[in-house]
């Protein structure tokens, strides 16, 4: 199984970032990391896929060197980072989801995606992988339903328990 994981207000809440990152100052952006924090509940939730060999690819439309610096900071191991020049076309083009399942060995039908942005749920629909709206890092929660989230989580507790029960009860979503 694959879960592929938008990384801004999603995994990490950046907002503290948001002027860096409309800039363009990716680099300076390092030395301002801990300004942002970890949702709760996500530390858990990435090693309980860990642990279950569950592979986790994280998307972004921002340099692929930001969110490994991110993840780094924050500790989160996952199997493939796709950011924004790894390729063409971006969210909410399936093009870097189609391109995660095709690296991690996957397939888009034991494959979920989770984001908070119009833009995430598109882009897993367009890919045809299920997709899920994370809840606590959005803004506009109805944007999220009216994009066609299939399933909408209050917090990455919901989250794991869906991908872990989808993942022991049939290996598949």
């Amino acid at each position: 199984m694959l879960v592929i994981l938008d990384l801004d207000m999603t995994l990490i809440d950046t907002g503290a970032l948001q002027a860096y990152r409309d800039a363009r100052r990716w680099r300076e952006i390092k030395n301002h990391l801990r300004e942002t924090c970890l949702y709760p509940g996500i530390k858990e939730m990435v090693k309980a896929f860990h642990e279950n060999n569950i592979r986790m690819a994280v998307i972004t439309n921002s340099p692929g060197m930001y969110a490994r610096d991110l993840l780094d900071y924050y500790s989160l191991p996952v199997d493939r980072i796709i950011g924004y020049h790894d390729t063409r076309y971006h969210k909410p083009n399936p093009e870097p989801f189609l391109l995660a399942i095709s690296l991690l060995h996957s397939d888009k039908e034991h494959t979920v995606a989770i984001g908070d942005s119009v833009n995430d749920i598109l882009a897993a629909k367009n890919a045809g992988v299920v997709s899920c709206a994370a809840l606590w890092g959005c803004s506009d929660a109805g944007a999220l339903k009216n994009a066609g989230s299939e399933h909408d989580f209050s917090n990455p507790g919901q989250f794991k328990d869906f991908v872990l029960n989808a993942y022991t009860d049939s290996k598949t979503v």
